[in-house]
């Protein structure tokens, strides 16, 4: 990953998390540039051991907050673009549910 790639997610997530009033969002961008950051600085940032517990995502012990901050960490770790993780973002909270849509 480009430093400007870099700086440019980083940035641009940071915006969104200032506009979103959903702390749930909040969550999802925290996850997002903890995981860019790991993407970018490598071993740097976080230890492989944080690194695992950041990727776990559905146990059943967990809070939909860490769970959403953790899918928000494997999207910026990922390499997803800042628009992609939005896009994502998105599909998990705002697609109608199948029963609810026109045949």
């Amino acid at each position: 990953m480009e430093w400007t790639d870099f700086k440019r997610n980083m940035f641009r997530t940071e915006l969104q998390e200032i506009i979103t009033s959903k702390s749930i969002e909040k969550e999802f961008w925290r996850g997002y540039r903890q995981g860019l950051r790991r993407r970018y600085h490598g071993e740097k940032f976080r230890t492989e051991k944080e690194h695992k517990l950041l990727m776990i995502k559905t146990t059943d012990n967990c809070e939909l907050s860490q769970k959403i901050r953790a899918i928000g960490y494997e999207s910026g770790y990922k390499g997803m673009t800042a628009f992609e993780a939005e896009m994502k973002l998105t599909y998990l909270f705002h697609v109608p549910p199948v029963s609810n849509q026109k045949n």
